[in-house]
């Protein structure tokens, strides 16, 4: 599964973004995006709020590529047994 946010494969750190895809965690306990499966990217997204950005719990093969987090109560990205999981440039 490939979750393409606006500014997909670009850099936050060193390029400029365009209008980001924004997602507001609802409630201060939630996280914008939780993966537990296997095989799952997710890229170019701007996260606000909630207790992690990301929580990777039990995922393999997933990506967490070129995304804004701000505003988590305790994590950006948030996980245990992890297998093969990437997160860069974020």
């Amino acid at each position: 599964l490939d979750i393409r946010g606006a500014n997909y494969n670009v850099n936050p750190n060193t390029g400029v973004r365009g209008a980001e895809t924004n997602l507001l965690a609802p409630t201060l306990g939630s996280t914008g995006f939780d993966i537990g499966g296997t095989n799952v990217s997710v890229n170019g997204f701007n996260i606000v709020g909630g207790l992690a950005g990301f929580d990777l719990t039990g995922s393999s093969n997933a990506d967490v590529l070129n995304n804004i987090m701000s505003g988590q109560a305790l994590y950006g990205v948030y996980g245990v047994s992890l297998a093969n999981t990437e997160v860069r440039n974020n």
